[in-house]
């Protein structure tokens, strides 16, 4: 049988309109996005991006027809929105943004048509929605941001609790936690070999394809000022934070691994994340990735916890002998904290600080460290205990802490008192969210998604390893469509028809 002719035409015609129409399509998008991918001097640019971006559309189609439902499918399509924010549909639109409120719909309407499989409210949910009653009485508050900043600044922390709520609602099973944590280990391979390449391409050429903006392409670091990798993300340190986040699942299936290829495939794996975190330069995310790292044999084997401490103490005393410390401080001294960066942070640092010493008490509303009067650089403060602080008060701070420290002290024990893969995906995740918490002294991460969606990891497995625990099945999947006399006994269906 002869294959149709109309594909080939079609295809033809639409390759003929856009190069025919390229110097108009291409004047309609932002004068800055070519210049970030150095096709501003060309006339046709439209054109030679558009195979690309054709092909990678139909591998994500294929790759979508691969999906066992339509939960995994919201999962995969949520881990590369985390991922690609730095390509935006609008000023301020990217895939993260719209998403979330999406996936909700989704879910609500799904709830409506099946009564038997409700919308969790998890204690994840709970903490997030005390978090922004804390922020509404400084609606009343207009000397430190007009209404319109307020609702601006609540938009941007209630999409990051709108994540982590769609994700627990998407993940409830133990299934559909294994997959999600598979999809994790993926798109963070391709994020750091994205990073890798944007980091080899600056080294070599000078240059490097990036959708930073562009006064964040480069940073004042040990090393000079350099150019940082961002892969497919608006922020350097949101591409670390991810690629630290899934470094514990790897180091686990380097340990489950049966062969040696497979091994080695997983060393690689990890050497491949540490040079994609290394390309951003992101201190904290080089601390994380070192704890994470050292801590992995006592969250790996926690019967063995007492013989790792006790290794730890004799070579960090054989360390202090030989005045291992004072040269890793005068070092760290040297090559960190006299950098520009870390002057910078200094400076919005002390003016919280200075906020603080003024009202330690009730704050001053999500965001409000960047109009106090000392911080001229007009930035969020690096330190996520501060930042909920000053935005939340006391009781902010304490609701955070009382957060983590509930869904860490849930892990460790549902950890202890569980067996079989959910055993290790609850200690990696615990030995992550150690990782998270060393990167929050230094991060803004009150209103990342890329965090609440890690604490929404969580959360989820510690509700699936509590439903094995008390014998309760998952939620019912939905009903198989029937005929609708197949419900009726054979006698009636032979008296009714």
């Amino acid at each position: 049988m002869p294959s149709p002719w109309w594909p080939f035409a079609l295809a033809s015609l639409l390759v003929a309109a856009l190069v025919a129409f390229d110097p108009l399509l291409s004047a309609l998008l932002p004068h800055g996005l070519w210049q970030r991918l150095h096709l501003l001097e060309l006339d046709y640019k439209l054109s030679w991006i558009a195979p690309l971006l054709m092909a990678s559309i139909t591998w994500l189609l294929l790759q979508v027809r691969k999906a066992p439902d339509a939960r995994s499918l919201w999962i995969v399509l949520l881990l590369i929105a985390l991922q690609t924010n730095g390509i935006k549909l609008g000023p301020g639109l990217d895939l993260i943004t719209f998403l979330p409120f999406l996936i909700a719909l989704g879910l609500l309407a799904e709830a409506m048509l099946r009564p038997d499989s409700p919308m969790q409210l998890s204690g994840l949910t709970f903490f997030g929605l005390l978090l922004l009653l804390l922020d509404l009485p400084h609606l009343a508050n207009p000397l430190v941001h007009s209404p319109v900043t307020f609702l601006a600044n609540f938009v941007s922390v209630f999409r990051a609790l709108l994540v982590a709520f769609v994700l627990v609602n998407l993940i409830q099973t133990e299934r559909h936690l294994t997959f999600t944590l598979q999809a994790f280990f993926v798109v963070a391979m391709a994020s750091a070999l994205v990073s890798v390449g944007q980091t080899a391409q600056a080294y070599f050429t000078g240059n490097s394809w990036t959708l930073v903006a562009e006064e964040l392409e480069t940073k004042p670091t040990f090393l000079g000022t350099t150019k940082r990798s961002s892969g497919l993300t608006a922020w350097p340190s949101w591409l670390a934070d991810f690629l630290v986040m899934a470094l514990p699942f790897t180091l686990f299936r380097l340990v489950n691994a049966s062969t040696t290829r497979a091994r080695a495939g997983h060393v690689l794996a990890v050497l491949l994340l540490l040079a994609g975190v290394v390309g951003t330069f992101t201190y904290a995310s080089y601390a994380a990735f070192a704890v994470i790292l050292l801590l992995f044999p006592v969250y790996g084997w926690p019967h063995r916890a007492l013989h790792f401490l006790i290794g730890a103490m004799f070579f960090g005393a054989l360390f202090y002998a030989f005045g291992g410390f004072d040269w890793a401080w005068h070092l760290f001294h040297k090559l960190v904290l006299q950098s520009a960066g870390i002057v910078e942070r200094d400076v919005y640092l002390k003016a919280a600080i200075e906020e603080l010493s003024r009202d330690p008490w009730w704050g001053s509303g999500f965001h409000a460290e960047q109009s106090f009067s000392e911080n001229f650089y007009r930035k969020r403060v690096h330190n996520t205990g501060l930042q909920l602080w000053t935005n939340l008060g006391l009781a902010g701070f304490l609701v955070y802490l009382a957060m983590l420290g509930t869904l860490f002290t849930q892990l460790w024990l549902l950890a202890m008192s569980r067996s079989g893969p959910i055993r290790q995906h609850l200690q990696a995740l615990a030995l992550g969210l150690t990782g998270i918490v060393v990167e929050m002294f230094a991060e803004p991460h009150m209103s990342a998604p890329l965090v609440w969606f890690y604490l929404a990891l969580a959360q989820s497995a510690i509700l699936i390893a509590n439903r094995q625990a008390r014998g309760r099945p998952a939620l019912p999947p939905p009903p198989a469509p029937t005929h609708p006399m197949a419900t009726l006994s054979p006698a009636k269906q032979q008296h009714d028809a």
